[in-house]
């Protein structure tokens, strides 16, 4: 029998999320009243319900018990009558793992390389790994930023007073692009030396790719990939699905081929397909598979020589950092997946983060930027209010 907690929170406004870190939903029974923890605003506390013996329904409006401005969770009374909770603490950077990525070999350990106040989130790196991109909210709103990871030196794209999301170097690292978070949706391209931000789309998704050349964009729109030509100013359809939704496109670096994620229905599979006349792609019956039904696949990137496709994955219960090398030629599946980072743990990991929008990876020829959470706390113990 429902007891219409859930929605009593969401006509409260409280956020209604997936299980996550963030806004955990762990509750505990106690003599009619339900204990929870739950995100209200920009911290997520204890709180309790009362719940009506004979309707089983609930009777009042949900009560504060822990007033901390990070994220209560886990509730829990011992047998004399204290509430004990777990006061955590959780921070959402870019880490940049050392990597030999032509040849899908880590050789060191993540390393995190945005220290200000977060949450700093997304992340594109140039093709040689000199430059990052990252959105960050370190004064207040989004913005987008570019750090020197050799000289340590960082800026802001732009000087707008506007919210800047999902940022997305070229591998020349001479443009960057980027979405307004806005109502309007609008996407665009402004070189990292300074310039005009040139507009591509209005009301347009956030997950895009530029050519080798720096000429075409793509874009998603709705459930379609398309692309845009910078210099004649083409809009026209890329690729599209009646049975599916498209995500995710990159192009190779050779922009012959493109890489992408499809979605049908909560199944994430990932594809390789050529691309015929720059802006065209093979059909869909020609269509690489690269994943199969083990687990979500996100995140499809190319390493720097086209040979090999890291992406997220979690196929062992975990998201993790997976590769794919694929044939020179056909690049179709040369063997099974390989592990490049595991991130099992509960302190440190990809699913920490947050909603799977604003987790990226980049690759680099020598580093792998991706974002991780990292979860810290304490356990904490007061009177339980009656």
């Amino acid at each position: 029998m429902s007891t219409g907690a859930f929605a009593l929170l969401r006509a409260r406004g409280f956020l209604n999320r997936p299980v996550r870190p963030e806004m955990p939903r762990v509750a505990n029974w106690h003599a009619g009243e339900l204990l929870f923890s739950a995100r209200l605003g920009d911290s997520t506390n204890i709180w309790k319900v009362r719940i009506d013996s004979s309707s089983s329904r609930v009777k009042d409006d949900p009560q504060r018990l822990t007033s901390g401005t990070g994220l209560d969770a886990y509730p829990s009374l011992t047998a004399n009558g204290h509430l004990v909770f777990a006061g955590l603490t959780n921070s959402s950077d870019v880490w940049v793992l050392p990597a030999d990525t032509n040849n899908a070999k880590a050789v060191g350990q993540p390393q995190r390389v945005t220290g200000t106040i977060g949450p700093h989130q997304f992340a594109s790196l140039s093709a040689d790994g000199r430059l990052l991109a990252y959105s960050s909210v370190r004064y207040g709103r989004p913005r987008v930023w570019i750090k020197n990871l050799e000289t340590g030196t960082e800026m802001p794209v732009s000087k707008s007073t506007g919210r800047e999301c999902m940022p997305h170097l070229s591998a020349d690292g001479s443009l960057i692009l980027y979405t307004s978070c806005d109502e309007n949706g609008a996407s665009f391209v402004v070189p990292v030396q300074g310039g005009t931000a040139d507009r591509i789309c209005t009301d347009c998704a956030t997950t895009y790719d530029v050519s080798s050349d720096n000429r075409v964009v793509l874009y998603r729109k709705e459930n379609t990939l398309r692309a845009f030509n910078l210099l004649s100013r083409q809009d026209t359809l890329f690729m599209q699905n009646a049975k599916a939704k498209l995500y995710q496109s990159r192009f190779s670096p050779d922009s012959r081929w493109v890489a992408f994620e499809a979605l049908r229905g909560n199944a994430s599979r990932l594809y390789v397909a050529a691309v015929r006349d720059s802006t065209t792609p093979a059909r869909e019956g020609e269509w690489i598979a690269l994943t199969g039904d083990e687990g979500w696949a996100d995140k499809p990137r190319w390493s720097p020589d086209g040979n090999v496709i890291y992406f997220i994955s979690n196929r062992d219960g975990f998201y993790c950092l997976w590769a794919q090398r694929l044939a020179a030629d056909s690049k179709r599946p040369a063997g099974p997946p390989t592990s490049i980072a595991h991130f099992h743990g509960s302190r440190l990991s990809v699913g920490n983060v947050g909603s799977g929008s604003v987790i990226e990876i980049s690759v680099a020829r020598n580093k792998i930027a991706i974002n991780l959470g990292e979860l810290t706390g304490n356990i904490w113990a007061t009177n339980f209010p009656h």
